[in-house]
């Protein structure tokens, strides 16, 4: 005996309930009396950070715009810039530090050193990384 039953399908879809005009009304109001709020104290916050930026020019002569830049991006700038070092790097730093009483350029320490840096174990060189994090 087969017996056939109906396949059912998913949850049927609800839709949204529908808010009567009075409701719709009000919470327009409110979120555009919110906006409104949120639009005056951005721009009373963007008229001090002017007034600001204008005082630090006076005081450190640089333009209002420059210290603008740097209230504005220049912290993301720094924050995010940043690479972190490589061993190659680490080394030629280390190295720099090690011969600063030579007077020798990076690249005349490279033509004269750069085999004890093909010689150096890895352990070696994450410490010139270390090192130069700590600098």
């Amino acid at each position: 005996m087969i017996t056939v039953r109906p396949v059912q399908e998913g949850p049927a879809q609800t839709q949204a309930p529908v808010l009567p005009p009075e409701k719709q009304a009000e919470l327009t109001t409110k979120s555009q009396i919110t906006q409104a709020q949120l639009e005056e104290d951005l721009q009373k916050w963007y008229e001090d950070s002017i007034c600001f930026s204008e005082n630090l020019a006076r005081c450190f002569g640089m333009t209002p715009k420059h210290y603008e830049n740097l209230m504005f991006s220049g912290a993301l700038k720094n924050c995010h810039s940043q690479r972190k070092p490589n061993t190659y790097n680490a080394w030629l730093h280390h190295l720099s530090q090690e011969n600063s009483d030579e007077g020798l350029s990076v690249t005349e320490l490279i033509d004269k050193y750069s085999d004890k840096y093909e010689a150096a174990t890895e352990e070696q060189k994450q410490e010139w990384v270390k090192e130069l994090k700590v600098d």
